[in-house]
């Protein structure tokens, strides 16, 4: 195998202001031959990354120093005289096992499998020993999340297959998220805990479980930056979730054409956020299409919203997939891809996404997918 292991911090920490005296004895086995271990770290609090390094001797390593606070580091393991960069002009991509390890006050042990680099072990520390408890479960969901999209990708545009693909992806997000719980009450001061909420709890449609979990953490860990920025993304998405108002905009269609939201008011309106290039997005389209030709009469409206953008012939694909797919229905969008001043309003971090609107403009519904689109609709709009 390629001795390549990166253990990645997600996001950079700062905890109280306390200096953090920190020493890693690493291992690898089994003892390579020629490998040089690199780390990589943010100094709490000034955005400033350091790299250090240590070359690996009879299978083992080691790092030390002090910041001033508790922060995130990645080690990457290479062939001696290859670097990060190396690795990514030669692969085109970071490497694909990351594994947080956190820089703090203590001895940390970090031994590294060469056979099974996912069997990574950090420990030693409070919030290293926290989130060592927590691998299972990262594996467990890791893998799952990358078979159903294995799946889905080999569904292709088999629609009924694909819907069955998504149920399952739904009843894992639903188990996912209870487990996330679990660790969360059980681990009230661990930085893991605010980690995993963040990337598994908080881009979820409904907020209850967001704001529950966050009632769980310590006072402690609560007044932590990480918990802070946690907070003020929980607030943010509040602002689209149901039962709130929603946020108007004004985008032009493809003829240039100007359309507001509170155009629409008195109608249901389905706000849908999709991409061109966006393979999840164009297999649930004949959905969404089969349910505007079901709906279209009974006071129903759908609005899209393409996250097409970033290279020059962008318009083309956003117009010849809106022709290919069949979508009859008003299409906007700004071109600006992930920088779509809309996508932000609607705190949209991954697509499909959409948004079911009542005739008053408030939220009634996110993220209908299959039945559960045709469903909704029924519901408010009759069969």
């Amino acid at each position: 195998m390629k001795h390549v292991f990166f253990l990645f911090f997600t996001a950079f920490v700062i905890t109280a202001n306390a200096q953090q005296k920190y020493f890693i004895d690493g291992t690898v086995y089994p003892v390579p031959k020629d490998l040089t271990v690199h780390m990589y770290y943010q100094i709490p609090g000034t955005g400033i990354l350091k790299h250090d390094s240590s070359k690996v001797v009879e299978g083992k390593f080691d790092f030390k120093g002090d910041l001033p606070a508790v922060g995130l580091g990645f080690l990457v393991v290479l062939p001696d005289g290859k670097t990060l960069k190396h690795y990514i002009d030669e692969h085109m991509s970071l490497p694909k096992d990351q594994i947080g390890i956190y820089l703090e006050n203590g001895h940390i042990k970090v031994n590294v499998n060469d056979k099974h680099p996912e069997d990574v072990v950090v420990s030693g520390t409070f919030n290293n020993d926290a989130v060592q408890e927590a691998r299972p479960l990262m594996r467990k969901y890791k893998h799952a999340e990358a078979d159903i999209k294995k799946r889905l990708a080999e569904a292709e545009k088999d629609s009924l297959k694909s819907q069955s693909i998504i149920g399952d992806y739904n009843q894992m997000v639903k188990e996912r998220t209870v487990a996330v719980g679990e660790y969360v009450k059980t681990h009230p001061d661990a930085l893991a805990s605010i980690d995993l909420m963040k990337s598994w709890v908080l881009p979820t449609d409904d907020l209850t479980d967001a704001q529950k979990f966050y009632g769980y953490l310590s006072d402690s860990l609560k007044a932590s930056p990480n918990a802070l920025i946690y907070k003020r993304i929980m607030d943010a998405v509040a602002k689209v979730d149901i039962n709130s108002l929603a946020p108007d905009f004004v985008l032009k269609d493809t003829a240039g054409t100007e359309h507001r939201l509170s155009d629409y008011r008195g109608k249901y309106v389905l706000v849908d956020f999709w991409a061109s290039w966006c393979g999840p997005c164009l297999r649930e389209m004949p959905n969404v299409v089969e349910a505007y030709k079901q709906f279209k009469s009974k006071n129903f409206q759908i609005l899209g919203i393409s996250l097409d953008g970033g290279s020059g012939n962008a318009k083309e694909k956003w117009e010849n997939a809106i022709e290919h797919e069949g979508m009859t229905w008003p299409q906007l969008s700004d071109l600006m891809g992930w920088n779509s001043t809309v996508a932000k309003q609607y705190m949209v971090t991954s697509i499909p996404m959409n948004f079911l609107i009542n005739p008053e403009g408030k939220i009634i519904a996110k993220n209908l997918r299959g039945d559960d689109l045709k469903n909704a609709l029924k519901k408010y709009l009759g069969a």
